[in-house]
């Protein structure tokens, strides 16, 4: 007779033993861009205006960057900007001041670990 042996449980995230989870605020802000690059392309469409809305530069027009640690300071100055007045709750709900204050802590705690890893790289 065989005996059923449980899967292995799934391997923690990064940040489980963390008291700050850095993923949540990184895991909304992808989130909210890919909801904004999609209305807006969707408010482009309709209106017949190319583009209309995005990020403007000297090379044209682009969307939101999905990863954070891609856009240069001008980007992401903008992007958080507007992803904190911005930002709901997968189900449509305002966050709290505080728990917005918590998502953007959690970023800017990957920001802070990618710099720590690229500046031991460089050493």
């Amino acid at each position: 007779m065989p005996v059923n042996v449980p899967p292995p449980p799934p391997n923690p995230p990064a940040d489980a033993n963390f008291v700050l989870k850095f993923t949540y605020g990184v895991n909304a802000y992808k989130h909210w861009v890919l909801q904004k690059n999609a209305q807006i392309e969707k408010a482009a469409a309709a209106s017949g205006s190319p583009m209309a809305g995005w990020f403007s530069s000297p090379r044209g027009f682009r969307p939101l960057k999905l990863d954070p640690l891609h856009c240069t300071a001008d980007e992401l100055n903008c992007a958080l900007c507007m992803f904190v007045r911005e930002v709901r709750k997968p189900n449509g709900d305002q966050y709290a001041p505080d728990s917005i204050l918590y998502l953007c802590l959690g970023m800017f705690s990957q920001f802070r670990l990618f710099i720590y890893m690229v500046s031991l790289i460089v050493l």
